[in-house]
């Protein structure tokens, strides 16, 4: 049964949250869902698995044992989180590679082990997915989501709101269209199927501005397949092109008979398409130049870089330094200049010494201060402090002999 017009404008508004916050800052905004969305998937298994064996004697202790399932999880996903994205990337690299695979099983008899290798190189690209290049990909994904979900809140928002005034702009879904069917119309025939190659585009986008860093070419491949799938819902010119002719279906909309992808044959409501693929490239494109340009900020904090970067072994932008010590060896312990905010100092070798930090989100606050209760209970003092405290931050970070 369809949800009433109430539901639909919560919908609507949720949307609109949701994509403006993965517009805004996606790396953060994916360790608040994963955490989120791993704590829930805890506190599901654990009620399904305490009514199967019945445990919980009421409604109360049924909650009450899945709310500290799901802190429990939440809380060994926030300490471990880059652990947690290893097992993740690993999975879901093996069961993308599983698939597939059909090729690749079919080849056994010929070539022994070519599956194996299949899917060990599915799980080592699932892994470097979701680590070492996760904020790479999700500057250009997080953008794309976020786009797609604040225009097709706004256009459901904007069709109700022009309804019930009287008015049914074509530009804009009917005002008894559902959140759901008003996101598949936009995308075209294909629906839900063309969200694929939109990623896919993003992940091209992902790569091009990390072998050349040039924002407005990576921007402009980002937006590419909006554009072409925009003008392709009125035209169809590019099935045109695709098969060399061009078939009609029924009321003389262009059909995907000749081999064409659906998400680029021409329909006949295309206003609302056209118009939504307009706002969903501008929100797009304006998001990710901004989450692109941020990009070099956050790779300074990336775990699987930063740590390397912290032991002296490369840090972008940064020239070597020689050890006073005379022993010869170099070490790169500047920050990019992307790292320092307005009105930081640094030092002319090292960390900067004066200045105020840069500035952090609540979520970093908060990540911060439970990795120091941690180190508290563990009696582990941060680095950086024991640095501090012995007077040696402004000193090279390592030596030939280890850690300080």
């Amino acid at each position: 049964r369809e949800a009433g017009p109430v539901v639909q404008f919560a919908m609507a508004l949720a949307s609109i949250g949701a994509g403006l916050a993965c517009a805004w800052d996606g790396p953060t905004i994916w360790r608040g869902i994963f955490t989120v969305s791993a704590a829930m998937a805890a506190a599901g298994i654990t009620h399904h698995e305490a009514s199967l064996w019945g445990l919980c004697p009421n409604l109360i202790s049924d909650f009450v044992l899945m709310m500290q399932a799901g802190a429990a999880v939440a809380l060994a996903v926030h300490v471990g989180f880059e652990g947690s994205q290893v097992l993740l990337g690993v999975v879901l690299g093996l069961v993308a590679a599983y698939g597939f695979g059909d090729w690749a099983r079919a080849l056994e008899m010929t070539a022994p082990g070519i599956s194996l290798l299949w899917y060990e190189l599915g799980a080592v690209c699932g892994f470097l997915l979701y680590t070492v290049w996760r904020k790479a990909v999700l500057s250009t994904v997080s953008p794309l989501l976020g786009g797609f979900l604040v225009t097709v809140g706004l256009g459901v928002l904007l069709g109700r709101i022009a309804g019930a005034a009287g008015a049914a702009p074509q530009a804009l879904p009917a005002a008894d269209v559902p959140w759901i069917t008003a996101a598949t119309k936009m995308l075209g025939r294909g629906g839900s199927l063309a969200l694929p190659v939109h990623c896919a585009c993003a992940m091209l986008a992902s790569l091009v501005h990390s072998c050349w860093e040039v924002r407005w070419l990576s921007v402009g491949i980002l937006v590419s397949s909006i554009f072409v799938a925009a003008i392709s819902a009125v035209t169809g010119f590019l099935c045109s092109l695709w098969g060399g002719s061009s078939p009609q279906g029924p009321g003389g909309v262009l059909s995907s008979g000749n081999g064409c992808p659906e998400w680029l044959a021409s329909t006949e409501d295309w206003q609302w398409p056209i118009f939504g693929c307009v706002v969903w490239a501008s929100i797009t494109g304006v998001a990710a130049w901004r989450q692109l340009g941020l990009l070099a900020r956050w790779e300074a904090e990336n775990f699987w870089r930063s740590d390397m970067y912290q032991q002296g072994v490369v840090l972008p932008g940064a020239p070597p330094y020689e050890d006073p010590g005379g022993d010869g060896a170099t070490f790169a312990t500047r920050l990019p200049p992307e790292y320092y905010g307005d009105g930081m100092t640094m030092d002319g070798r090292d960390f900067p010494l004066t200045g105020a930090a840069p500035p952090k989100d609540a979520w970093s606050s908060f990540s911060q201060g439970m990795d120091n209760w941690w180190r508290s209970v563990t009696d582990q003092e941060p680095t950086k402090a024991r640095r501090i405290n012995s007077g040696d931050f402004g000193k090279p970070y390592m030596s030939r002999g280890g850690m300080p």
